[in-house]
């Protein structure tokens, strides 16, 4: 039997702007990595560096859907999209499923049964064999899955989730890929979809309770300020920009990319923008419960969008950058130095929000001596 990497379940997210502490979990994942990278040195401990087969993000739209209040509307289509990269440039075979109750392993111990007919839309299973693009392309691949889920479906789920339903359900929708030509070639990654109640239950609910929601004036007196509740989208990275140090040390204006990528000499940094729409960071609210007087509250907040950088030479100054921090959005990028690293590179960015919306783009840069 062919020996396979480790299969890693993941499904990579922005950093919530709710309790931002260190948690155990957090602290011992830490310690395991910088373990294993004194163990282990080398290129592959680069997670920011791509040297074979990786699935670096999967994007889903529309990212959150909405139970239909009709029982006999048509099911709702969610179109997945995975961003899967291979410098090596072979062959994969593929396969999507989904799963009600996603563990830290994805949908590989889901107790669910596959065959009830109301869990089928979601735990249904395809597979497909592809190759990646011979050169000059990128070593990329962005396989797709379309998915229609009913709304008996998205009851049943909200449902199995219990008391804490009342916040939707977040089932998962997992990809495995394997190399049928190269040893070691094996990834899992995993992506959640938001189901949640349409805004109208929320203001019934809340009528229910005898909780008056504010009018434009915030009357009556003691009323919720409670906005119509919108499903997430997607945030956008329109393109990306890019200047020189010393044009950035000037203050002077990044310039876009053009389409045919860049190309600079070894051992260069550049600064590299992401252009991300101007509406990508959206206000939401939550529902909860004040201890102190039983009461329920709304709780405002704007998402937090998270960039993650990968590329298949040279370094990165920051591989994962925030916009609204001090080092803002940008990354400086330094081209390789060594003459077998010499040609053409590529570079990936994926843009999250805290709330699972994912976008992403790459760029081709040519290193010359």
């Amino acid at each position: 039997m062919r020996a396979k990497r480790a299969a890693v379940s993941r499904e990579p997210s922005a950093v919530s702007r709710v309790g931002q502490i260190c948690s155990l979990e957090i602290f011992i994942g830490l310690a395991l990595i910088t373990l294993l990278s004194a163990c282990f040195p080398g290129p592959s401990d680069r997670q920011d560096h791509v040297h074979d087969l990786r699935v670096l993000a999967m994007k889903m739209e529309p990212p959150e859907i909405e139970v239909p209040l009709d029982p006999a509307a048509p099911p709702v289509e969610v179109l997945s999209t995975a961003l899967v990269v291979d410098p090596a440039r072979g062959e994969i075979e593929l396969a999507f499923r989904g799963c009600p109750s996603p563990s830290s392993s994805a949908c590989q111990s889901s107790p669910a049964d596959a065959s009830d007919p109301l869990y089928q839309p979601l735990m249904a299973e395809r597979r497909e064999r592809l190759a990646f693009p011979a050169e000059p392309g990128a070593p990329e691949l962005l396989p797709t899955d379309l998915r229609a889920y009913p709304a008996a479906t998205m009851n049943r789920l909200i449902e199995d989730v219990g008391f804490a339903g009342i916040a939707g359900a977040r089932p998962a929708l997992e990809l495995s890929v394997d190399s049928p030509t190269l040893e070691s070639h094996y990834e899992v990654a995993f992506k959640r979809l938001q189901i949640s109640y349409p805004d109208v239950f929320y203001r019934v609910a809340l009528g229910e309770l005898g909780i008056p929601i504010c009018d434009a004036q915030g009357q009556p007196a003691g009323c919720l300020e409670y906005r119509t509740k919108v499903p997430n989208s997607n945030p956008v990275l329109t393109s990306l920009s890019w200047q020189g140090m010393r044009e950035a040390e000037n203050g002077e204006d990044p310039t876009p990319v053009p389409a045919e990528g860049l190309e600079v000499a070894a051992g260069t940094t550049i600064r590299i923008h992401p252009d991300i729409d101007a509406d990508a960071v959206e206000a939401y609210q939550t529902l909860g419960i004040d201890l102190s007087t039983e009461q329920i509250v709304v709780n405002d907040y704007e998402e937090l969008l998270v960039l993650n950088w990968f590329s298949t030479a040279g370094d990165f100054s920051l591989s994962q950058t925030v916009p609204e921090r001090d080092f803002g959005a940008y990354t400086d990028w330094s081209a390789p130095t060594e003459p077998e690293e010499m040609g053409v590179h590529w570079l990936w960015v994926v843009l999250r929000d805290n709330r699972g919306g994912v976008d992403f783009t790459r760029l081709k840069i040519t290193v010359g001596p």
